[in-house]
């Protein structure tokens, strides 16, 4: 039987949790009847709470990318959360570890728009003209469920995951590069510890990029020029705390 709980009150313990940092347990146990378009309400009431207390909306985060991933949690596409300004921690300052609870860290590609996106049925060529430039960044994720016991309707209701994201600050322009092509390599402590390339994000980040605005418009939530549009990859996540 499905609980009392409504996404404001599901969206209030998961904002106590992040104050707290006492993690809560998993959602999609709590209530197993809870479905995705319960969980992005969820997400959606967190994000007024937040903005009603003076947080800023500067962009999205897509997650789920991998074919792979998407089978392990039983759905066939993405997700996605906020990216708000309090949690954008600049490049080459150290990460508030102690603001968090089980955080770990993933290589990315960020798209920068550099006009609003209002229509659903956007074209590839429309897609590109939209983009300013991208950047490399970094994004930290942190559940607010109990030991990363998720399931896709935990992940989206927690905001999927986010708790904060580095961008580089040379800006590239998307001409320069094939973003198919573009690799990554991520050490920790002078070890490689990931490595990957854009094609693992749905044959292509634009793709990527493509379904997040499809998404974010039929929740009536339509990208903004200036927005930071996080892509997160195929690639398995670093604990930024050993284990």
């Amino acid at each position: 039987m499905r609980t009392s709980q409504t996404p404001q009150e599901w969206a209030a313990q998961l904002d106590q949790a992040t104050k707290n940092k006492q993690p809560i347990k998993p959602i999609s146990t709590t209530d197993p009847d809870i479905d995705l378009p319960f969980a992005y309400a969820v997400q959606s009431a967190w994000r007024e709470h937040a903005i009603s207390q003076g947080r800023r909306v500067v962009g999205h985060k897509i997650g789920l990318t991998a074919l792979s991933v998407q089978q392990q949690f039983g759905v066939n596409q993405p997700d996605s959360g906020t990216l708000y300004a309090d949690t954008e921690i600049p490049n080459g300052e150290t990460v508030p570890i102690n603001r968090l609870i089980q955080p770990r860290i993933e290589a990315e590609i960020a798209f920068v728009l550099g006009r609003d996106i209002t229509h659903q049925d956007i074209t590839t060529a429309e897609l590109l003209r939209s983009i300013e430039f991208i950047l490399p960044s970094f994004e930290i994720v942190d559940s607010r469920i109990e030991n990363w016991n998720i399931k896709i309707t935990d992940t989206v209701a927690d905001n999927g995951s986010a708790a904060g994201y580095v961008v580089g600050t040379t800006p590239v322009r998307l001409d320069s590069l094939e973003l198919s092509l573009c690799g990554m390599v991520l050490k920790q402590n002078n070890e490689i510890v990931s490595t990957g390339c854009g094609a693992a994000c749905l044959g292509h980040p634009l793709n990527a990029l493509k379904w997040l605005v499809t998404h974010k418009l039929s929740l009536n939530e339509p990208v903004k020029a200036g927005d930071i549009i996080s892509k997160r990859s195929a690639r398995p996540y670093v604990f930024l705390i050993p284990e």
